[in-house]
Order: C-alpha cells, then structure tokens, then sequence
C-alpha cells in the first residue's frame, strides 16, 4: 500500500485510517482477481487462435495431399493412354504383318 505524500515529501500519516487501509487492500484484492481473470481470458483466447491455426494447417495440408494425388492419378492414366496406344499401334503393325506374310 502506498501512503500520500504532501508536497513536502513528507508522508501524510494522519490521512491513512485503518478502514481506509482496509478497502485499499480489498481493492488490491479485487484488482489481482480481475488481472488473473484478463490473463485467463487471454490465455483462453491464445488457445482458440492456436486451435483455429492448426486447424487450417490440416486443412491446407488436406487439400494440398488431394491436388498431389488427383496429379499423380492423372499422370499415370496419361501414361496407361500412351502406353495403349504404342501398344495398339504395335499390334496394328503385327497384324498388318502377318496378313502380307499370309
């Protein structure tokens, strides 16, 4: 608690009563309540926040996973395509082959 000083410097005792010492105390009370109650919600709202960060994390990396797996699916029906058609053109050319040698 702090006592008022006059413009002496001097401490002015004889304002500082024991009731009023008490309601400081009580006020210094009910300030630290209120302080630890704005860091609570502080904290509670860190935790949200971290919670809502890492959330979009996940679904960033979802999404990211998807558009890497719908490439690599599309790359290999592209090669399974190609790799028909050089397959179907060899056949052709067997074929056609086999009916001159025939």
């Amino acid at each position: 608690m702090k006592i008022a000083a006059d413009e002496g410097g001097n401490a002015r005792s004889r304002d500082v009563t024991p009731e009023r010492a008490e309601k400081a105390e009580e006020g210094l009370k009910k300030l630290g309540k209120a302080r630890a109650a704005v860091e609570r919600d502080r904290i509670e709202i860190l935790d949200r926040h971290h919670e809502t960060v890492k959330k979009s994390a996940q679904l960033y990396d979802r999404q990211v996973r998807k558009e890497l797996l719908e490439k690599d699916r599309e790359k290999r029906r592209l090669l399974q395509r190609e790799f028909h058609a050089e397959r179907a053109a060899m056949d052709e050319i067997r074929r056609r082959a086999r009916m001159k040698a025939e």
